[in-house]
């Protein structure tokens, strides 16, 4: 009896189960990462919903200074956390270690508005700080983007009434 088919056949089977094991081992740690980065993400997001954070979008959206100097003390030091934090929030998206489509899914109004109306403020501090607001621009124009692209006129994001219109192509 020749046993050299079936030992060849048990290497074959062998393999393939370790083929598998390896495939199985990748797809575990691509989705392990993929969950770490949606929690992640999520997290950095729910900031975006707490009443202090609402509260000095508000004045974001009321109050638009040329400078943050121009504001008074009360109300920057509402407004200043809220800027660092989307700045911040841009710049991990931007990098790849915050998800991108969530973020933009789920607050594309914020970063679209606050870019908006802070725009020459930004613009102003940004010569005085080098890449000051960099994570917020590019948040507000992958989010206009992503609405000219997806949404319909009537659904885009509004202030005071009326669309806001971003040119993408320019920078400060």
């Amino acid at each position: 009896m020749d046993w050299t088919w079936g030992w060849t056949a048990v290497a074959a089977i062998a393999t393939c189960v370790l083929a598998g094991g390896v495939f199985l081992a990748v797809w575990q740690q691509w989705e392990s990462r993929r969950r770490a980065k949606l929690q992640f993400t999520e997290r950095r997001l729910e900031i975006l919903n707490t009443p202090d954070f609402k509260e000095g979008l508000e004045i974001i959206y009321k109050k638009t200074p040329s400078k943050l100097s121009e504001l008074k003390k009360e109300d920057l030091d509402k407004v200043v956390p809220v800027l660092e934090h989307l700045h911040t929030l841009g710049l991990l998206v931007k990098e790849g270690y915050a998800h991108k489509e969530l973020a933009i899914e789920a607050h594309r109004g914020k970063f679209i508005r606050c870019w908006y109306k802070l725009m020459p403020c930004i613009c102003y501090e940004r010569k005085e700080r080098g890449k000051y607001g960099e994570g917020i621009e590019y948040l507000a124009k992958e989010a206009y983007k992503y609405q000219k692209k997806k949404l319909r006129k009537e659904a885009r994001v509004k202030l005071d009434g009326k669309v806001c219109e971003i040119d993408i192509s320019k920078s400060c």
